[in-house]
């Protein structure tokens, strides 16, 4: 057999074994596991131990007590998670037709633009599967679509604490979701009269309409992960932030967005023909009237809460529902530099 000769390894040519005395290294061993100069010094611990062991045991109520603490942290897969991202503002609208036979509107779409904290812009024209009743989209269903596709898309990297809505007569477009009030009897007549003096005949399905609501509500909704999120929806209906009531063209004017006006032979009554024959302009259109109501919102909460602010020292933490509302805070803030306002007006 041939022998053969295999190379040194790279770095080691200069490697030397190092030589010990194994009689030292057993008598440091023995040193280090028997000698007291070496061992630490346990009394303390011991002591510290020994007075545990003796100690009372926790009462029933402290345990209790300590528990409810743990699963109150816990955080359960079962428990609803706050948004915690910033602030977004979303202008909705919708386009119908209405239908002799049935009294009601036939909705052809739903338009939303949505500004995020950073001005970033978001909107689109969704198309129910068809103008009837049952197609119509959810409000809560329909705002988390929303909100996950800006966070997928990136316009926003986090489920917000807040969603601002903002419509010119809120209670027209939400009613064109599927039964988003319930109301009794008693409130029939109330919704009538308000729509009738506001719009006229607008074939309303009554039945689920009801007050507005002007509190914030905790809106709760399972993201794609199947993960419970809520976030706390603010409905601001621009209408009755207007001056007079005055209409989505005018307050428009406003801040320099102007409407879309359609050219003829195109009406506002006859929607489903401009959808049908320029389906472009359809969607300018539609979403014209969403970014207005959303623009205008925005003007007028870095009016209320900025411009006052600057002007008077009014510090208001959120914008006023109506221009009313707004009024009495302002009133009330001059007057009370001068007279008390409750003792004045008996309150």
């Amino acid at each position: 057999m041939d022998a053969h000769n295999y190379p040194t390894l790279p770095g080691f040519t200069d490697f030397k074994r190092k030589s010990t005395n194994s009689n030292t290294e057993l008598h440091e061993t023995i040193n280090k596991r028997f000698s007291d100069q070496e061992q630490p010094n346990t009394e303390a611990h011991l002591n510290s131990y020994f007075k545990e062991r003796t100690a009372p045991c926790k009462t029933l109520k402290s345990v209790t007590k300590e528990l409810a603490e743990y699963f109150k942290d816990l955080k359960s897969p079962f428990r609803f998670i706050k948004g915690a991202g910033d602030t977004v503002h979303i202008g909705i609208d919708t386009e119908f037709e209405y239908d002799d036979k049935t009294e009601k509107n036939k909705i052809l779409s739903y338009q939303y633009y949505l500004v995020t904290s950073d001005d970033k812009v978001m909107r689109e024209v969704v198309y129910p599967d068809s103008t009837a009743l049952k197609d119509r989209f959810d409000f809560n269903e329909f705002i988390y679509q929303i909100l996950h596709k800006a966070k997928k898309l990136g316009f926003i990297s986090e489920y917000p604490t807040n969603t601002y809505i903002y419509a010119h007569f809120m209670r027209a477009d939400i009613a064109s979701f599927n039964a988003y009030w319930k109301i009794g009897n008693k409130k029939l007549d109330y919704a009538k009269a308000t729509l009738g003096s506001v719009r006229g005949a607008y074939g309303l399905d009554l039945d689920a309409i009801g007050q507005s609501i002007h509190r914030p509500q905790a809106v709760m909704f399972y993201d794609h992960n199947r993960k419970p999120q809520t976030t706390r929806i603010q409905l601001k209906d621009t209408l009755f932030l207007s001056p007079g009531r005055c209409s989505l063209d005018v307050i428009g004017k406003a801040i320099g967005i102007h409407k879309i006006e359609l050219p003829k032979p195109y009406s506002i009554e006859k929607m489903s023909v401009l959808l049908a024959k320029n389906k472009r302009l359809f969607e300018q259109y539609a979403l014209r009237d969403a970014e207005i109501a959303v623009r205008y919102g925005l003007y007028m909460q870095e009016f209320a809460l900025v411009g006052l602010h600057k002007s008077t020292k009014l510090n208001l933490s959120n914008l006023p529902n109506t221009l009313g509302n707004l009024s009495v805070s302002l009133f009330k803030h001059v007057v009370n530099a001068e007279i008390d306002f409750d003792k004045i007006f008996g309150m």
